[in-house]
């Protein structure tokens, strides 16, 4: 008889039924993990939402979209399809939402010269009306957004992450007096992104 210190896994690893407790206890702990990975990404998501709508409701950026690069899950190469997707959106009038209408887009000229701009440089800041043509300018121009200010926030072998801070205002005032609310929400972003992205 064992004493009373003995684990269960002591007192029963010897034994079939032993191994059988053993590895169902085994499966708990692991789908109890998966449930904790699963809640933390909603919580991370709930995070990068607060931090959007913090910044919309306090400044004059009214749509802020963080958006994926992708290739449809194979690594993005020159030599396949690219795409760019809205993946977490907060807006407020005079813009309407459009995250639904940016999904799996074939990413265009236009859109790679404004991509390669941010992945070069780190951000990019765009007047819609100089933006080069195509169908982001489009959307743009349809929504009477005027400046944009695009940041990379990471990137996997498979997906590059970015956000974009939209305004109706494009004046030097205004960009300056938005700053502290757009870095705030950055620091948000970034820090909850990046940690995510170490887990794919």
């Amino acid at each position: 008889m064992s004493d009373s210190s003995s684990t269960w896994k002591e007192i029963l690893g010897g034994t079939a039924m032993g191994a059988l407790i053993t590895a169902i206890g085994q499966i708990y702990l692991d789908n109890k993990k998966k449930k904790t990975l699963a809640s933390q990404g909603v919580l991370d998501a709930s995070s990068i939402y607060s931090a959007m709508n913090n910044c919309k409701t306090n400044s004059d950026y009214k749509n802020i979209i963080l958006y994926t690069a992708h290739n449809s899950g194979e690594r993005i190469l020159a030599c396949r399809h690219q795409f760019v997707s809205a993946m977490f959106e907060v807006y407020a009038p005079p813009f309407n939402s459009m995250i639904e209408r940016i999904q799996n887009w074939r990413i265009d000229s236009s859109t790679n010269e404004i991509l390669s701009e941010m992945i070069v440089k780190g951000k990019v800041t765009s007047k819609t009306t100089d933006m080069p043509d195509g169908r982001m300018k489009d959307i743009y121009l349809e929504n009477k957004i005027e400046t944009s200010e695009m940041f990379m926030i990471g990137e996997t072998g498979t997906k590059l992450f970015y956000i974009s801070f939209m305004s109706e205002k494009g004046d030097a005032a205004t960009v300056a007096r938005n700053r502290s609310q757009m870095e705030l929400c950055l620091d948000t972003v970034m820090a909850t992104m990046r940690k995510s992205i170490k887990k794919l």
